[in-house]
């Protein structure tokens, strides 16, 4: 959130998704740091708004192993969280340095599809490639998979489909599909979405961990998610 105030010249509102492991505490400092930036904030009982979904999840043999938890599952719900009078939603990962305008992203045409993410094609990562998403041609390539870490969905186009349609259907996908032990939300999104997302720049989400060793690698403009075991580090 701070870098994304610290460059981003627009009016922006931060709809946080959350749950009782959000303390008192926390929640203060995430407000005051809204209010330093003349930027608001929203929170949303996403854990009581979608409990009955979130009872069923649970009851996946393969939630035991999903290392992210509930909480990044709680991005499935939006369409049915945010009032409608929000038309369009950037979910942005947490691990994620943002050093551009996101008015950048607000503004990307998604030429119709409901949702926009960045490829591991275009992100320049295999790291997937011995997945069984792949091995049984759920999805066919790196080009077709999204990650999730920076999205940009189309609310009205969702809503359109149903209000609980994506949480509804990504459920079903990973019941279907019981050998995905991860990443469940990521894994079914490029499922539910196969061919009806908008590819978006690899500088809108670019793993920091192809970059590392070389120092000039690293420019202005660009998102950096740092995203695996040495997540906080550069030079690791």
């Amino acid at each position: 959130m701070l870098s994304m105030f610290e460059n981003t010249r627009e009016q922006v509102t931060v709809h946080l998704f959350t749950d009782s492991t959000l303390t008192l505490e926390n929640r203060n400092k995430l407000v005051q740091l809204c209010d330093q930036y003349k930027q608001k904030i929203k929170f949303y009982d996403a854990a009581n708004l979608a409990k009955d979904w979130w009872d069923k999840y649970k009851q996946l043999k393969t939630w035991k192993t999903f290392r992210p938890g509930i909480g990044s599952a709680y991005r499935l719900g939006a369409p049915m969280f945010l009032p409608d009078d929000i038309h369009k939603l950037i979910f942005i990962d947490s691990d994620i340095v943002v050093d551009v305008d996101v008015k950048e992203l607000w503004d990307f045409d998604i030429k119709g599809n409901p949702i926009a993410g960045v490829s591991l094609s275009d992100m320049g990562t295999d790291s997937a490639k011995n997945d069984r998403i792949f091995m049984t041609g759920a999805i066919s390539s790196f080009k077709e998979y999204m990650n999730s870490g920076t999205l940009i969905l189309d609310l009205d186009l969702l809503r359109r489909e149903g209000r609980e349609s994506m949480i509804s259907n990504c459920l079903e996908i990973l019941r279907e599909h019981i050998y995905i032990d991860d990443l469940l939300d990521e894994r079914a999104l490029s499922i539910l979405y196969l061919n009806r997302y908008f590819h978006l720049p690899r500088k809108y989400n670019c793993m920091v961990g192809l970059y590392r060793g070389n120092t000039k690698n690293f420019k202005r403009g660009i998102m950096w998610h740092f995203a695996g075991s040495t997540m906080l580090s550069l030079n690791a």
